[in-house]
């Protein structure tokens, strides 16, 4: 998994450089931090009216945030530190600055599906206040709704059957309880996303609709299946050497 996901962060960084998507890639660069150690960063711009982020159309962004925000900074600054099996990835706004944030930190555990278990490496530094207000969201690859005429069967773990490794697929309804039945290594991927919109009489209101909007589901089951699907007849037979 380490190898599918290290080459499917470099396949989709060269694809959104190559392409008229809206994406605008900065800085795309190993790094190595005495903290998250060694890893991949990038520096990424999402122009919101060419780009559909989190599968949410720009038309779609609240009312009150583009009155907000003027419609040439309808952008959303990324940046990521993709330091397996630890990742850290920063959202905001240029107009908003402090104001406005979406953090996600995520840790790969093998073989391990104990949401409770397993959180306590990404909560245990959260004060009470913020913890009793922590929404656990369980997703399963094979289990959420997909759209399969907006995906197609390459993306989609329930269909993709792949030509060089077929016994990696398709997944099963019950693949998890399989997978451990037969004693066989899977990947669980935690992420814990913190939201901050901080602007006097509307925190609540656009906290809650960032919240309710699909945005968890849809950028997990979207990178997991490209991670598990799309590349996965490529980087069968890498090493992590290769992938530089």
């Amino acid at each position: 998994y380490q190898i599918a996901q290290l080459y499917s962060v470099a396949e989709m960084s060269k694809q959104e450089s190559s392409s008229d998507s809206g994406i605008q890639i900065l800085i795309n660069e190993p790094y190595n931090d005495q903290a998250l150690g060694k890893g991949q960063y990038t520096h990424k711009l999402y122009h919101l009216g060419r780009f559909h982020l989190f599968r949410l159309p720009c038309s779609k962004c609240p009312r009150i945030l583009s009155a907000l925000v003027p419609a040439n900074t309808l952008i959303i600054d990324e940046k990521a530190w993709n330091a397996y099996p630890d990742c850290i990835t920063e959202f905001f706004n240029p107009f908003l600055r402090e104001r406005f944030s979406i953090k996600i930190q995520t840790k790969h555990v093998a073989n391990d599906d104990d949401l409770e278990n397993v959180l306590t490496f990404l909560v245990h530094n959260l004060p009470p206040d913020l913890l009793s207000k922590r929404e656990i969201v369980r997703i399963d690859i094979a289990n959420d709704p997909i759209d399969v005429k907006e995906n197609g069967c390459e993306t989609n773990p329930k269909l993709f059957c792949p030509k060089k490794d077929p016994l990696r697929g398709p997944l099963n309804a019950n693949w998890i309880r399989d997978m451990k039945a037969q004693k066989k290594p899977f990947m669980c991927c935690y992420k814990l996303v913190t939201i901050k919109f901080k602007v006097f009489g509307l925190e609540s209101k656009i906290e809650s609709y960032i919240s309710k909007v699909p945005y968890t589901d849809a950028y997990v089951a979207s990178t997991s299946n490209l991670s598990f699907c799309a590349f996965i007849g490529a980087f069968s037979a890498l090493l992590i050497d290769g992938l530089g």
